[in-house]
């Protein structure tokens, strides 16, 4: 017959089961800051000269997003002048004057920053040239110097003899000679002056001048009527300003037999060369004048010699024939 076996409890332990995973959750993404905006930084405009090329300058602006293309938005700017979208300002200014405009950045999400400018357009450096033919100016001169003034541009101006020489005894001011101009044989004198503005233009001026010497008296006669009622005498003369004629001074010489200052109606005119003289006629009533007058040749132009002409003594008789 079976045995029935009886069995233990066994003592091993059931296999625990395996933990699940703990899932820990990711944090959420913080959101971005914000891009800085779009701003214009830089706006380096500078001044302008008509027919000088500008000095191209870069505008600059920060923020937004890239790339960035500009504009002016309203205004213009410098006839002449162009901007580039990508900031570049150039071009050869053609217009004189003030110009305002608004600069305007556009960046590539379609953000956009404005901010006004300007920049001053001058006239083309220039000089006039009155002495470009020639200037007649007396020896002695010292106010007659100037041949020239500057217009447009931007000063300060400055000026270099680049043909000539500068008369000896004178110094260059400007466009301007200072001191008197030399009596010398040689007359004419010949100066070329380059002048140049801060930005970089320049133009010349040309100057001539015939320094004269004063006018010389020679080769004349008496004035003597010989009892015909007046008298008249010629002498010569040369030299002096070649545009106008000199002025004639007379007065009484120490040689005189007379009463009177002068001798009556007593004239002397310089014209073309020649100095006319006359004297008389002399009224019944009066006395006759015998005697010697000194004539002197005076230059009265605005840029006189300062020197005269030797003095030359004139030997005059006239009477009444009475």
């Amino acid at each position: 017959m079976p045995v029935a076996v009886e069995t233990s409890p066994s003592t091993e332990a059931s296999p625990s089961p395996s933990p699940s995973p703990v899932v820990t959750p990711s944090p959420s993404p913080s959101p971005s800051p914000t891009g800085a905006a779009l701003a214009i930084t830089s706006l380096p405009f500078h001044n302008g000269e008509v027919g000088i090329v500008y000095q191209a300058v870069t505008l600059s602006a920060d923020g937004g997003t890239a790339p960035y293309a500009w504009s002016i938005s309203s205004g213009q700017l410098a006839t002449g002048l162009t901007l580039s979208s990508d900031g570049v300002v150039a071009g050869k200014s053609s217009k004189a004057g003030q110009f305002g405009f608004t600069v305007k950045v556009t960046d590539a999400a379609g953000g956009s920053s404005t901010q006004p400018a300007g920049l001053q357009v001058f006239a083309a450096l220039a000089v006039t040239q009155p002495c470009i033919s020639q200037c007649n100016v007396g020896a002695g001169c010292s106010v007659c110097g100037g041949f020239g003034t500057v217009s447009g541009g931007l000063g300060p101006y400055t000026y270099q003899v680049i043909k000539g020489d500068v008369p000896q005894g004178m110094s260059l001011s400007g466009l301007s000679l200072k001191g008197g101009f030399p009596l010398t044989p040689v007359a004419e004198f010949g100066l070329t002056v380059q002048v140049a503005d801060v930005f970089g233009a320049h133009v010349t001026d040309q100057a001539y001048w015939y320094a004269y010497n004063p006018a010389t008296l020679f080769n004349g006669g008496s004035c003597i009527n010989f009892n015909t009622g007046s008298c008249t005498a010629t002498w010569t003369y040369s030299g002096g300003n070649p545009s106008a004629a000199p002025s004639v001074l007379w007065a009484r010489a120490a040689n005189c037999d007379c009463s009177s200052g002068l001798p009556p109606n007593f004239n002397a005119v310089a014209k073309g060369g020649n100095v006319t003289i006359t004297a008389g006629p002399v009224a019944c009533d009066q006395s006759g004048w015998i005697g010697q007058v000194t004539l002197t040749l005076v230059d009265r132009t605005s840029c006189h010699t300062t020197y005269s002409s030797d003095p030359v003594d004139i030997d005059v008789d006239v009477s009444n024939n009475c």
